[in-house]
């Protein structure tokens, strides 16, 4: 599956026409934030244990940093920022926090990835001591939940955000876990929301009868063959499949989406897969939900959901369609959805006049005092922590200052924008109009290139808006950090409100090359008095510039260079020579990758050669773990800027990358043969440079020395005050490129938003 197939999720929801209903539940007291307050009384009524715990945790810092580590929770993370931010706390942006810096900020993790895949994002010796709230994302107990549960109760700073009233009764009777579980309905997400139709299409006219997307297990497998055989004019569409677009395209034909629970005929409420499909106006049928709370004949009552238990699943659908019931209410049931839950307000009416800052911890009663129960060894083998590695001791030119990440950023930067350049005075405007910047790159491929960006122009003293949308009203003269892709390419943006087009940008090109509207695009934006392209290629700044014209406007940079799977290495990589694969690959098999796996194999039978497409993190780190030789082929043309995203995927893993010809000139390509052992080939030469890197064992030895130069990365923070010396921060005139029209901007307002 394409990365950005996962991904393009965010951006504006559009302008509906709201219905005129006079419902109650518009009234207040059955809005999904009533919901939230309710369920809130339901396991900390004022006074109680867990409300005077979770008081004392939120209370005790300022700050807090989450990572929930899976785009599925992207929009319950944002959630959460926001009641958060709402009382007063400030959050620490970045894929990791290290406790020697931050040893009083909140740590905000989810279950699933904290108890059942030992994942967390803290680094250092004090993380243990920090407060902690587990987002309880699961529906029922899974593996070593529970454990992980009672440990987190167990602590004196630590509380359990639990979304469904079914698994706070199991995790109160079964565990006594009361005094540590806070209520709050986080899974009601808004992830496809901007992909929804401004119109929908009147339910009776819609293609498909029956949707639902998921794993086929074996009841939801059943349940299909009895609609197709019993009802076979029925149009069904029940299947596995993760590509957004498809997905939602379906949803807005579908005229009842279905849910059957994953693991448990007694389940907690999947409330995300509710609110997924809500915005597209299919009726929802779902299997029976165990949860007792308010919220549950709320989704009856103003969602229009319709439960039966699963053997009465079937007869539900029938008698929704053939009668058509909740078919002429979608507008009001959208309008209900859309209201939303306000989240920056929750915890201020759950928490009245409560100051931040330090606070003592309650101790819930019944605790020992202890600091944890939960092994340091633990929380620590995953993302988050790039492991400690001995270094080694070479003397290569390679850690010499001249050679290193930063020198390439650094001498990238110039090949565009030397001092006093048009391009270097037009960067330098537009990153001191502000002092302020958002930045969302909708797509979790770009999460490490986005925290790079981040901490350039934290650097250089901005500071950064967070939020999925930025209004537009409210931040005037904020910088937009917007990806290429999906601002010309998908025609998606972050930005809401009047003002949008008038905002200071920064373009974050990530394309290897000139795909669909890309040119145009940036050429809009080098017409605009205050928009600058962020570029990673020399390959394609000079399209960008002899084609184009735009050399006024591009700022080249490596931001490509990431390091997604970084604290994935291991602390002591295997000899390449003890390993297991002798080639790997992982992406869209491409006819060209497809003819050099087959080669491999046909040719030389007895390598072990893994090639495919697969986007299982454990998956595809486990087999780095054991390559000798990872190998690039470009993926859509012959002639291709550098896949630095790709080999610094893998660089920490230590194997040897044979990549087919970089068309980039600058002097980090050479930087990538000396120092990072780097093989590149054109493609009719690639097969025969793999064989000779691994009977030569070419690079074998130097594994060490290769993975400490990119360990040292490259210092994102010093790089702009670098390249633009004892620059204030603050408002500035914004030049204008050479030859650009005095227009404020040649993009139409919608082709934006």
């Amino acid at each position: 599956v394409d990365d950005a197939s996962l991904s393009t999720t965010t951006g504006t929801p559009p302008e509906r026409s709201k219905s005129t209903s006079t419902s109650t539940c518009f009234n207040g007291s059955s809005t999904l934030t009533a919901w939230a307050l309710e369920l809130s009384k339901v396991s900390s009524p004022p006074e109680s244990p867990s409300w005077k715990k979770t008081k004392d945790v939120i209370t005790l810092s300022k700050t807090f940093h989450i990572h929930l580590h899976s785009n599925i929770f992207f929009s319950t993370a944002e959630n959460i920022a926001q009641m958060l931010e709402g009382f007063g706390l400030r959050q620490i942006t970045g894929k990791t926090l290290d406790s020697t810096q931050h040893n009083d900020t909140i740590i905000v993790e989810c279950s699933y990835f904290a108890a059942i895949k030992n994942m967390t994002t803290c680094v250092g010796p004090s993380c243990d001591d920090l407060p902690r709230i587990v987002i309880q994302t699961q529906q029922g107990k899974r593996n070593f939940l529970p454990e992980y549960l009672a440990a987190c109760h167990l602590k004196r700073n630590c509380v359990i955000w639990e979304f469904s009233t079914y698994n706070y009764h199991w995790q109160t009777s079964e565990y006594g876990l009361e005094g540590s579980v806070f209520l709050v309905p986080h899974l009601i997400q808004n992830r496809l929301d901007s992909l929804a139709p401004a119109s929908p299409k009147p339910i009776s006219e819609r293609t498909y009868d029956v949707v639902l997307f998921g794993v086929m297990s074996a009841e939801r497998v059943r349940l299909k063959k009895a609609l197709i055989e019993q009802y076979p004019n029925l149009t069904v569409l029940m299947e596995t499949n993760t590509n957004i677009k498809y997905i939602t395209d379906a949803y807005m034909e579908a005229k009842v989406c279905v849910i059957v629970h994953s693991h448990s005929r007694i389940s907690a409420g999947e409330y995300h897969r509710i609110s997924d499909f809500a915005k597209f106006g299919c009726v929802p049928v779902v299997e029976t939900i165990a949860d007792t709370d308010i919220g549950v004949s709320f989704l009856t009552e103003c969602a229009g959901v319709v439960s039966a238990d699963l053997d009465e699943l079937l007869p539900s659908i029938i008698r929704v369609l053939q009668d058509e019931i909740h078919f002429d209410d979608m507008q009001v049931r959208i309008d209900w959805w859309d209201d939303g839950v306000e989240w920056s307000t929750l915890l201020n009416r759950t928490f009245p006049a409560l100051p931040t800052g330090n606070s003592s911890v309650m101790v819930p009663e019944g605790a020992p005092n202890v600091t944890s129960v939960v092994d340091d060894a633990s929380l620590s083998t995953t993302t988050g922590t790039p492991p400690e590695r001995s270094k080694s001791t070479s003397t290569s030119t390679c850690f010499n200052g001249s050679s290193t990440l930063t020198a390439w950023a650094l001498e990238l930067s110039k090949v565009s924008s030397p001092p006093e350049s048009p391009s270097w005075k037009k960067t330098k405007d537009v990153i001191t109009l502000s002092k302020t910047f958002h930045i969302h790159l909708h797509s979790n491929i770009f999460f490490s290139t986005a925290e790079n960006i981040a901490q350039m122009l934290e650097g250089f003293g901005l500071r950064q808006i967070t939020g999925k949308t930025l209004d537009s009203t409210q931040h005037n003269d904020t910088i937009i950090v917007e990806c290429s892709y999906f601002a010309a390419i998908k025609n998606m943006t972050t930005c809401v409100g009047p003002s949008c087009d008038d905002l200071p940008r920064i373009v974050i090109q990530t394309q290897q090359g000139k795909r669909n509207f890309l040119p145009e695009y940036l050429a809009a934006c080098h017409l605009k008095r205050n928009c600058v392209i962020w570029e990673f290629s020399t390959y394609n700044y000079h399209w960008q510039t002899s084609e184009y014209g735009l050399e006024g406007s591009v700022f080249l940079v490596p931001h490509l260079i990431q390091n997604r799977l970084d604290s994935l290495a291991p602390a002591s990589p295997k000899p390449i020579s003890e390993r297991t694969y002798d080639v790997v690959l992982f992406g869209v098999m491409s006819a060209e990758r497809v003819r050099l796996k087959k080669a491999l194999i046909e040719q030389y039978p007895n390598l072990t050669v893994l090639m495919e497409t697969n986007t299982n993190i454990k998956y595809i780190t486990d087999a780095y773990m054991e390559a000798k030789v990872c190998v690039i082929v470009h993926s859509h043309s012959r002639i291709s800027a550098g896949e630095y995203h790709r080999i610094s995927d893998f660089a920490k893993f230590g194997c040897v990358p044979v990549v087919e010809t970089i068309a980039d000139t600058d002097i980090g390509v050479s930087f990538l043969t000396e120092c990072a052992g780097v093989v590149s080939a054109d493609l009719d030469e690639l097969l025969p440079s793999i064989i000779r890197v691994l009977q030569d064992e070419i690079h074998f030895d130097d594994m060490q020395v290769r993975i400490d130069w990119w360990d040292d990365g490259v210092e994102w923070s010093t790089l702009l005050n670098r390249t633009f010396p004892a620059l204030p921060t603050g408002n500035s005139s914004v030049m204008v490129p050479e030859g650009a029209p005095n227009v404020t901007s040649v993009v139409d307002d919608a082709s934006l938003s």
